[in-house]
């Protein structure tokens, strides 16, 4: 059954998110989000520096976290970046989004950790409210709208909705863009 852990050795597994929670928290109090980029790039994570990072985001722990070139991460999402999450090019990420790669096997007796990384295509809209799942791949012009649960991998330039996400259209777009959203308390 379960085994109880005792000693130094419990408090490491209970500490272990304790420097992402610091880092965030920093990041959040940063005025300028070239510099947030810096900071978050000296705790081994790749930001790019044209990234926007919005106040309080939410890092699990240190690392694993690649950010690419003019992406948002808008105010209030929680990033579980244990196994890893990259985001591509240009892509917009709402606010008060998860993004999860970690969770526990329910069929399990010691309720196991299970997880995988995240991808996140160039080009996605990620709109405020959802989830995403361990594991899922989210293609390039993907859009997810408010508050869906993705589980399931999105082909590119799928747009998709629901608990569970599903398939509800096709993005039309003629050539990729390029954000230039770098908006304080932006929606």
């Amino acid at each position: 059954m379960f085994k109880e852990k005792k000693g130094l050795s419990e408090i490491k597994t209970r500490l272990y998110t304790t420097p992402g929670l610091i880092v965030s928290a920093f990041v959040s109090l940063v005025p300028s989000f070239t510099l947030s980029a810096l900071v978050l790039r000296m705790f081994r994570m790749d930001v790019d520096l044209s990234a926007t990072v919005h106040f309080m985001v939410r890092f699990v722990v240190l690392g694993r976290l690649t950010i690419g070139p003019r992406s948002t991460v808008n105010a209030g999402c929680f990033i579980d970046n244990r196994m890893g999450v990259t985001v591509g090019s240009d892509s917009m990420i709402g606010r008060k989004c998860c993004i999860y790669t970690l969770g526990h096997d329910n069929n399990n007796e010691e309720f196991k950790s299970v997880g995988a990384s995240v991808i996140i295509g160039n080009n996605v809209v990620i709109y405020p409210h959802s989830i995403i799942m361990p594991g899922v791949k989210i293609g390039d012009n993907a859009v997810i709208y408010p508050g869906s649960v993705v589980a399931k991998d999105v082909m590119p330039n799928c747009i998709v909705a629901g608990v569970p996400a599903i398939k509800k259209g096709h993005r039309q777009v003629d050539k990729p863009y390029m954000l230039k959203y770098r908006t304080y308390f932006g929606v």
